[in-house]
């Protein structure tokens, strides 16, 4: 039961009394409710694309007659890849629990605990991992191996690839299997060294078995392992080839039952591979070594040899884990690759062996070892021809490694690599948060792809990429979208995510626009003298994570609605604030340094009982300080000084610094602590400002002036009404510059006193760091008649130490409650879920004459822009951080930012970029005599308020500020009681031009919402709960679209609408292609059969009718793994149908077959049926006409010969 107390029966008594003021008025209702035409029909879930670097991949396959690429992961993934724009992602049912799917549950371990799941964690990955992947060779069919014991039949004939049968193998564990070329009875290894047969399209298990103890000697007591090899003899199919894991090696004959020949190694087996002319064989080994096997030589191998010496006897050497011998085009010299076989440096790496990054080719006296950026997980060959792959030339060769994916060629000098077309490289360097831009301008991506262009690599191969199948797809959206990722060493990128997939378009570097930071020496630190040791013993030194990150990791990424104001925060307190630009100019960038508001940091040493002054761990401490941190000034960036050439796209203009501190704190290092992270931002090229949120305060800076408008604290925002007992502030490490002295009095004053207005600061100087002051203003905030007075999530009693931003919104609304007109704000949502408006007062032009924008330009350079809190405050109790804010108009749209863009100076106007006039419709810029349009006059001017915290969203009245309506989570019976639940991001869009609300949930649901009823429109489920991946990549954009991290190399593309979701086959286009079917048939048959003497040919000649290579094979399979091999027992394997098998759509086609043709019979029996009906009409009026005809005549003749008179 919730306690009873004098705060909570205060809230109540003013929340009544609002509530009745309110109804009094009606300040809180419409007259007319606001449109709401968006209905629960109009949203559906949908995956529409995954783009990006498999995750943790595990086996890899081809099909060389579609030229379709498989990609098997840990996670039971499978990626189909065909030709540029064809990729699709298939996940089986048995790799998703509830909905969610196993990498995802992986992708929470390794967000939540760094990649150390546990051991429980490995192996439910690894039960679910791709273990191998066989195509049906232009059947539109291929298997998937599980590490679950399972084979899956899949086909990717329709439009979503399905599985069409399952078979799961109960007592034996699957190792390897073998499909040969153009046959029908796939070979089945296991872990405890048995050989099955499974019928492929019956998906049934044979009869036939080859038992381990049959496939080794007699005289052997040794168990010979698990099956890692499985393969035909291309001279003679009869002939299959068991490799054991023990070394051992068997050819089998399949019609004696017999072993045929038995091939015993000296170390492990890694690896074999035929020879093409099927005489000879080679098997690569633990040991590093390489043994060629002669079929009729079973003693012992022709050679071995190890083709990478060793540095020393004690370095370690790699095992060769793959090895293929193949033809070649160039000669008779077949190419020998494999992967591996390479020592290195035990020093180098003590105590632990390193993986495999080696490929090396050898084609007969020439040797070329190939050095991989990532390890080595397979490759395989690409066959020039697409029949008979294992007796044709190799044209390249496809390596998949743990990181990335390489295609080399095999026939131009010098093996150069193929450029890949794919976005494989998504996660280099790691993506830290995305931005999803739906509906953009159509100028953006044309203009960023040909600046992309420029910088491409050129030492790639002439041919083109080697994939190629597939059907590409047909766009079922007509508008644009492109995607923005932040990364790691401050580089961001920019994609096309128009269509289906993932394309490339620029990036941008940021630390290319600072200087490269010299290298100095740490001063050894001062130890007294003598020799004497410290008193006092060494402290382990703490330092921030944000000190050690890398000085340009971006924080967060923000674009304004029309894509041409680029703003992107840095660790360090950098702000680079970027023009969107068609052309390559040659420019300058500004500086504007920011000096510190607020509470100075914490110290950075950690003592024995919480944080402790550094000087407290002994009188060496200040230069041990010095040794860690390094010298000061040198941490600081720098921008380059001077005109300097950018290309087109998005071009720097303006950086703000926002850690300044004072000379003598600078030569101080004991002072020097974290800089404050910037925890939000906002652009508006309609004011020309940009607002940036930090963990201590509040900037705005003016970008068209160049200087700082308002430099505040957090607590210094509420004035006199701060709810928060804060703690007590420590004295600054600098002091503030000279011409802001009197602001920062303003600002520390205490007692009500009001400054009305923001003192412009200095501008910055474009050729060097400009001095700047942190003018800004702060008044006790006016007593607002509304402010909610309920306590935050935080109790009004605690020690508030800070209170960072977390939201902040530019809009033309009304800032007061008793505003009659709108005015430019700027409203702020904090961590504590308070909400504070600033007003701020744009020099604009009262004339609306496009005519006159010169003076309006000359006016906005030269007046300053004045910033003033209105007082207004919103707090509520136990709602958690402020994520979103958002405004409507009273029929519930959206309200958009005007299109006027106010230049950065007089002489920077561009064509591409053209100042336009502001509309009629814009308060800011109407005159008091301007004369409003009827629309305007006619309707409600009132604006709905959307505010999104973390446990609960409500709307609001503007200017009233009464509440419309309100969502609180906990109360909500359709979701799960639990402490822990909250909106961990939230988004307002618009979808069919109706605004809704996105909502991300830490139970890894989306929630959508309309607005302003905050009624339920669709909930499903896109993640594992907590995934901190999702939480922080996820991005909503316009018509129900949306991005996210599904893995740290995998970007998932989903919708939330259901006519994008029912165009959905239309836009991932086709994998199997007809059309190849015709060359695959043709030469099918043309195969030659194996050779076979000319006296069993005479004497085994029979007078039957003379079959095909093929059909003879299939004959003998049936043969032998038929019936006459008996039925295999039921406790081995259990067949499982497909959900969606093809027995049941060819039903369901069939079905629907025959309505088709009921229908049509039932269509042509009426069509005769009103044929006969107009046939008897047409008689009926043709004796009617004859009748007609002669009564006429008759009447005629009677009246012929009388005259007019005796009628």
């Amino acid at each position: 039961m919730k306690k009873l107390t004098f705060r909570s029966m205060l809230d109540n008594l003013r929340s009544s009394v609002a509530g009745v003021a309110d109804a009094v008025t009606g300040a809180n209702k419409f007259d007319v409710d606001p449109d709401e035409n968006v209905k629960a029909q109009d949203f559906a879930f949908s995956e529409v694309s995954r783009s990006g670097f498999p995750h943790d991949p595990t086996c890899l396959a081809f099909e060389p007659v579609q030229r379709i690429l498989a990609i098997g992961t840990r996670q039971g993934s499978i990626r189909l890849i065909g030709r540029p724009g064809v990729d699709f992602h298939l996940r089986p049912p048995s790799s998703s629990v509830n909905g969610i799917s196993t990498e995802q549950a992986a992708s929470d371990r390794e967000a939540l605990f760094g990649g150390g799941g546990g051991t429980s964690s490995a192996a439910s990955s690894t039960a679910n991992a791709v273990l191998q992947i066989l195509f049906l060779i232009n059947e539109g069919t291929f298997v998937s191996v599980t590490g679950n014991s399972r084979l899956h039949l899949w086909s990717y004939k329709t439009k979503k690839p399905e599985i069409v049968q399952t078979l799961e193998f109960q007592k034996e564990a699957l190792t390897v299997c073998y499909l040969p070329y153009g046959s029908k009875w796939m070979y089945v290894g296991t872990e405890k060294g048995n050989v099955h047969v499974v019928q492929v399209e019956t998906f049934s298990l044979s009869g036939y078995v080859i038992n381990w103890n049959k496939a080794m000697e007699l005289s052997s007591r040794n168990h010979p392992g698990k099956v890692i090899h499985l393969s035909v003899c291309p001279l003679d199919s009869a002939k299959l080839l068991i490799g054991f894991d023990s070394g051992l090696i068997t050819l089998w004959d399949l019609k004696t039952k017999t072993a045929d020949q038995r091939f015993q190694a000296t170390d492990n087996l890694s690896y074999v591979s035929w020879h093409f002319d099927g005489k000879q064989f080679v098997s690569s080994h633990s040991d590093a070594s390489l043994a060629v096997w002669n079929v009729r030589v079973p003693g012992k191998p022709t050679s071995v040899s190890t083709p990478h010496v060793r540095r020393s006897k004690d370095d370690p050497i790699i095992p060769i884990l793959q090895v293929e011998w193949k033809k070649h085009k160039s000669g008779n010299e077949p190419l020998l690759l494999f992967s591996g076989g390479v020592s290195f440096d035990q020093k180098a790496t003590p105590g632990k062996i390193s993986k495999t990054q080696t490929m090396t080719i050898i084609q007969g006296k020439s040797t070329t070892v190939l050095e991989m950026e990532h390890p080595i997980v397979e490759f395989l060959c690409i066959p020039a021809q697409p029949w008979n792959p294992d007796g044709c030339d190799y044209e390249a060769v496809i390596v998949l490694l743990e990181n990335d994916l390489v295609a080399i060629d095999l026939v131009s000098p010098g093996y150069p690599l193929y450029e890949n077309p794919y976005p494989m490289d998504l996660h280099e360097p790691p993506v830290i948060n995305c931005q999803y831009v739906a509906d953009c301008p159509s100028d953006i991506i044309p203009t960023l792809y040909t600046a992309g262009a420029k910088h491409k690599k050129t030492n790639f191969t002439d041919k083109e990429w080697p994939i190629d199948g597939g059907q590409w797809g047909t766009a079922a959206t007509g508008y644009s979208d492109f995607l923005l990722t932040s990364h790691t060493e401050g580089t961001i990128r920019f994609w096309d995510v128009s269509s289906a997939t993932l394309q490339h378009l620029d990036r941008i570097k940021i630390a290319k626009i600072f200087e490269r930071p010299k290298k100095q020496v740490a001063p050894a630190p001062d130890l007294p003298t003598g020799g004497a040791k410290p008193e006092v013993p060494l402290a382990p030194v703490k330092i921030s994570s944000s000190v050690l990150d890398g000085p340009f990791d971006i924080q967060c990424v923000t674009l304004d609605p029309e894509c041409r104001y680029l703003a992107v925060a840095c660790v360090g307190g950098l702000v680079i604030l970027y023009l969107w630009n068609k052309q390559e100019t040659s420019s300058e960038i500004s500086v504007l340094d920011i000096p510190i508001r607020g509470n100075s940091s914490d110290p950075l040493v950690d003592g024995p009982s919480g944080r402790t002054p550094p000087n407290s761990a002994g009188p060496h401490r200040n230069s041990l300080d010095k040794m860690e941190n390094g010298a000061c000034n040198t941490r600081r960036a720098r921008v380059k000084a001077g005109l300097h050439k950018r290309a087109a796209g998005y071009q720097p203009f303006l950086v703000c610094n926002t850690d300044v501190r004072s000379p003598a704190a600078e030569e101080d290092c004991t002072s020097k602590s974290a800089p404050s992270l910037i925890t939000s931002l906002a652009l508006s090229p309609k004011y020309g400002l940009v607002a940036i949120g930090t963990e201590l305060g509040l900037i705005v800076v003016d970008f068209i002036q160049k200087h700082c408008v308002i430099n505040i604290a957090t607590p210094d925002l509420y004035g006199s009404d701060d709810p928060y007992n804060r703690g007590a502030r420590s004295p600054k490490s600098e002091k503030p510059p000279s011409n802001a002295a009197n602001t920062q009095n303003n600002l520390e004053a205490v007692g009500g006193q009001t400054n009305n207005s923001a003192s412009p600061a200095a501008p910055a100087s474009p050729r060097h760091h400009g001095s700047s002051a942190g003018g800004t203003t702060t008044s006790s905030a006016e007593k607002n008649e509304l402010s909610r007075s309920r306590s935050s999530s935080s109790s009004s009693l605690d020690l508030i130490a800070s209170e960072a931003i977390l939201c902040l919104k530019f809009a033309d609304t009304y800032g007061k409650r008793a505003d009659s007109a709108v005015s430019a704000c700027l409203w702020i949502g904090t961590e504590l879920g308070s909400v504070l408006v600033f007003s701020f007062i744009i020099p604009l032009s009262s004339s609306v004459d496009p005519s006159s924008q010169s003076q309006q330009t000359t006016q906005r350079l030269s007046q300053p822009v004045i910033g003033t809190p209105t007082g207004t405050l919103f707090r509520y109790n136990n709602s958690g951080g402020v994520l979103a804010i958002d405004f409507l108009d009273a029929r519930g749209t959206v309200l958009s930012e005007s299109s006027i863009v106010v230049p950065i100076s007089s002489s920077s106007a561009r064509e591409d970029s053209p100042a336009r006039a502001p509309r009629l419709s814009d308060a800011t810029a109407l005159g008091a005599s301007a004369i409003p349009p009827l629309v305007n006059l006619l309707a409600d001017p009132r604006h709905i308020l959307v505010v999104c915290m973390e446990r609960q969203i409500r709307t609001f009245i503007l200017p009233s500020q009464g509440l419309y309506q309100k969502y609180k989570l906990h109360q909500d019976p359709s979701l799960s009681v639990n402490a822990g639940l909250a909106f961990l991001k939230a988004s307002i869009q618009t979808s069919k031009e109706n605004a809704c609300i996105y909502c991300y949930l830490s139970t890894g649901r989306v929630v959508i919402y309309s607005l302003p009823s905050l009624r339920p429109l669709l909930e499903v489920g896109i993640s594992g709960p907590n995934d901190l991946r999702v939480a922080k990549t996820v991005s909503f954009g316009r018509h129900g679209g949306a991005v996210y991290l599904v893995s740290k190399s995998e970007l998932q593309k989903v919708t939330f609408s259901a006519e994008t979701t029912a165009n959905f086959s239309q836009m991932n286009g086709e994998l199997y292609t007809v059309g190849r079917e015709v060359i695959d048939t043709a030469h099918r048959h043309s195969v030659s059969a194996p050779a076979v003497g000319f006296l069993k040919g005479l004497m085994g000649a029979s007078t039957g009718p003379t079959l095909t290579p093929a059909q003879q094979l299939d004959k003998d399979r049936e043969e032998l793994f038929g019936e006459a091999a008996g039925k295999a027992s039921k406790s081995t394997a259990r067949h499982v149908p497909g959900s969606n098998s093809a027995m049941e759509n060819a039903k369901m086609s069939s079905s629907m077959a025959n309505s088709e043709i009921g229908r049509a019979k039932m269509l042509a029996i009426e069509r005769g049926e009103k044929l006969s009906e107009i046939e008897e009409t047409t008689e009926r009026m043709r004796m009617q006409a004859e009748a007609f005809s002669s009564n006429a005549s008759q009447l005629a003749n009677k009246y012929k010969d009388k005259k007019w008179y005796k009628l």
